[in-house]
């Protein structure tokens, strides 16, 4: 728990500190406060509410990568904020202003999504292994058994490298909640 406190503490200082460039490099006179919270969930490393200067982050995602998730994430989600503020609602999404921003503030490739994985299952739920059937390119995923289901009636999924086909590996067994345990 005290890691999760200092990756806290760490992500809200440089969620400001960029915020805080941006506001100077952009112009912005009167820029309201940034607020920034870690309630986000799911496969979303973070989301921007820009319409309350507030910026949200996974903080399993910021735990699990706390490296690409400060140089990608944290400056991804303050740019949308920043471009709302400078550009307002023309620029929502990852738009020319959104992308102008994160080049020509923080020097960062703007980017739609992020490529980190989170390997810990805390829900309890089954999932399935599935890899790309292309073996040059043999990228992994892991499929919740939901999704298994719905691809052993017929449901087609590709591959988000080279658009192949996936299938199924194996299947990882069932977590307790109380157990935290890595997959893959």
């Amino acid at each position: 728990m005290e890691n999760r406190e200092k990756v806290r503490q760490v992500l809200t200082k440089l969620s400001h500190e960029c915020y805080d460039k941006g506001v100077r490099e952009l112009g912005l006179v009167n820029a309201p406060e940034l607020s920034v919270i870690f309630e986000c969930k799911g496969k979303r490393g973070g989301q921007a509410a820009y319409w309350k200067t507030q910026v949200d982050f996974n903080m399993d995602y910021a735990v699990n990568d706390l490296g690409e998730f400060t140089s990608e994430i944290v400056v991804h989600e303050v740019a949308h904020v920043l471009a709302y503020l400078k550009y307002g609602k023309a620029s929502v999404g990852h738009t020319y202003q959104w992308a102008h921003i994160m080049y020509s503030v923080f020097n960062v490739e703007p980017r739609v999504h992020h490529h980190m994985e989170l390997k810990v299952n805390t829900s309890g739920r089954s999932y399935y292994n599935y890899q790309c059937a292309n073996a040059a390119c043999g990228k992994t995923y892991l499929i919740t058994s939901t999704m298994h289901n719905k691809m052993q009636r017929g449901q087609k999924r590709i591959c988000g490298d080279c658009r192949c086909g996936i299938v199924l590996v194996e299947e990882v067994k069932k977590i307790d909640k109380k157990v935290l345990g890595l997959l893959g």
